[in-house]
């Protein structure tokens, strides 16, 4: 089957932005019911607001202490409504989404993917991590980053480390871009290996002349054909693009970029270190913020997802941006540790690709179809005042919610023809980049009077709303992203 090219994702006569709420808030109330029903409670990490303004004077401490007040409210607010509709439609309780804050970044500070990588974690020497940091942030040239060993260093950069029972680093693999196509037109048939050529499935890829193409095309004369054109899923724009590969990230696939007929996905560092733990059979993967300005320490749900569904579940997840997250169909540029497992058809990279991916399919599929049907169930209950703390749907987003619930109706878990269905709208949805947490709160409302005493942040932490402040100085700031303070 082609592509959806049409304007919308759903065709429900919403826009894409409303279809995108829709589909991740329905993945988002699944999975919090798979761990309400394993009586698990579960905490969604908020890092403090990190971001300073150039050539502002002053100190902007103050300033940032009030964005993460602003957060910590739509944190609360985001947990309120995902137990509501997970207690109501369970009938139970029990189950708790919490939040709190993001581990703070250290040098060396990693994501732990399982509980054996977290527990081996608590065993690592932190001088050993911070030499590691320095070691995959150096680079023979500060501008150009093109070596194949040299890791991705600028926005979002996260770089996966796969280590042993012994604690070794094995190999390291950071962000990669892949252009993804749609195999059904000529001259893509054989794009991808097979069987992961199966796995891409029918993407969203709106038209040429849709919007979101407006004015993203690279404006820099020197730009080659390849990057000059904006397409779908594209991070910010052309000219951004550029930046990301001179900072290190290695695009695949990418050399015929087609406006109308492409997109564009992002394969994170810890996933891919997933991928060679699964071909493996051992090993513990990790992730290490290396950026210069990326420092959270929690994978975003696009990871968690994935993650989750195949055996490990990260240390912290946040709600932020999942930007165009995707899994990956090809085994270009991938780094397999022989020391951890040898590179036969025991030890295959397509075979393990092609069992992740399966994996996560499944699961998005499960959580997807019950979330739907809770959400749908939930807010059909009767809003009969505003006191009332039953959440409801936002009206917008009523068309695109039915057209959700009517498609997945059809679709049968693990059956091959309908496995693609699923994760395939979950990642069309993170290619209209929006914060995840948005997404859900956009889609839901609530009364004015929550229950109280099961949403706050944990009691344990140091600082409550009143007298909390911003954890960082300026000045730490600065530190933090000058990667020249940590050459070797």
């Amino acid at each position: 089957m082609a592509w959806n090219r049409k304007n919308t994702i759903l065709e429900a006569g919403s826009t894409a932005e409303i279809d995108a709420d829709v589909i991740f808030t329905s993945a988002f109330v699944g999975l919090a019911s798979d761990f309400a029903r394993q009586h698990k409670k579960w905490r969604v990490a908020m890092e403090p607001e990190l971001e300073l303004t150039k050539g502002k004077e002053g100190d902007q401490r103050s300033a940032r202490t009030v964005k993460d007040k602003e957060s910590m409210t739509k944190h609360n607010l985001f947990c309120t409504l995902v137990n509501h509709i997970v207690r109501r439609s369970l009938k139970s309780s029990e189950f708790t989404l919490g939040w709190g804050f993001s581990p703070s970044f250290t040098a060396g500070g990693m994501i732990a993917g399982g509980t054996a990588a977290e527990f081996m974690d608590g065993t690592l020497n932190s001088q050993y991590k911070e030499v590691a940091r320095k070691y995959l942030t150096a680079a023979k040239s500060p501008s150009t980053r093109t070596d194949p060993w040299e890791m991705y260093i600028g926005r979002g950069a996260y770089c996966g480390l796969v280590v042993d029972d012994d604690g070794n680093a094995v190999t390291a693999m950071s962000t990669v871009r892949t252009t993804l196509k749609d195999t059904t037109l000529k001259g893509n048939e054989n794009f991808y290996p097979d069987p992961l050529d199966k796995q891409v499935g029918d993407r969203w890829c709106p038209p040429s002349d849709h919007p979101g193409y407006a004015n993203k095309d690279s404006t820099k004369v020197d730009v080659g054909g390849a990057h000059k054109t904006w397409i779908w899923g594209m991070i910010k724009d052309a000219d951004t693009q550029v930046a990301l590969q001179s900072q290190g990230m290695k695009f695949y696939c990418g050399n015929d970029n087609q406006k109308g007929l492409d997109v564009v996905g992002y394969t994170h560092g810890l996933p891919r270190c997933v991928y060679e733990c699964v071909r493996a059979k051992k090993g513990h993967p990790y992730e290490m913020s290396i950026g210069v300005n990326t420092f959270k320490l929690a994978s975003c749900m696009g990871c968690t997802f994935f993650m989750i569904a195949n055996g490990f579940t990260p240390s912290a997840s946040h709600v932020g941006r999942s930007e165009s997250w995707s899994p990956l169909y090809h085994v270009f540029g991938n780094n397999p540790s022989t020391v951890l497992a040898p590179l036969d058809d025991e030890h295959d990279q397509i075979k393990a690709f092609e069992l992740a991916n399966n994996r996560w399919a499944d699961a998005v599929t499960s959580w997807m179809k019950q979330g739907v049907l809770a959400v749908a169930e939930v807010t059909s209950e009767p809003w009969e005042d505003s006191s009332t703390h039953i959440p409801r749907l936002d009206p917008k987003h009523a068309a695109s919610l039915d057209a959700l619930k009517k498609r997945l109706s059809t679709v049968e878990e693990k059956k091959e023809e309908h496995r693609r269905v699923c994760c395939n709208l979950l990642l069309d949805a993170f290619t209209v980049h929006k914060g995840d947490l948005d997404r859900v709160v956009n889609t839901l409302e609530i009364g004015a009077d929550p229950v109280e005493g099961d949403w706050w942040w944990d009691a344990g932490d140091k600082t409550k709303f009143e007298a909390y402040q911003n954890p960082y100085t300026d000045e730490q700031l600065k530190d933090l992203a000058d990667l020249s303070k940590l050459q070797l």
